[in-house]
């Protein structure tokens, strides 16, 4: 029973341990990447027809987009 015991102890600790890792010394460069992933530019053509207003005057040739979520 003490074995079994001692088992599940060292489990935890060694989880513990691995997440402390992550969080304190790896948890920098995530963030990093995390950051540089989500935040690229990149130009996407808009290959569709003219969007026209109430007053049938098109104004859709001209598309710039700040954000774009996939």
């Amino acid at each position: 029973m003490i074995m079994v015991g001692s088992i599940i102890t060292l489990g935890f600790i060694s989880v513990i341990a691995k997440l402390s890792y992550v969080i304190f010394v790896k948890g920098i460069d995530y963030k990093q990447a995390a950051y540089a992933q989500q935040t690229k530019s990149q130009i996407i053509g808009s290959n569709r027809g003219t969007i026209y207003d109430v007053n049938r005057r098109g104004f859709g040739n001209k598309c710039f987009s700040r954000y774009c979520f996939i």
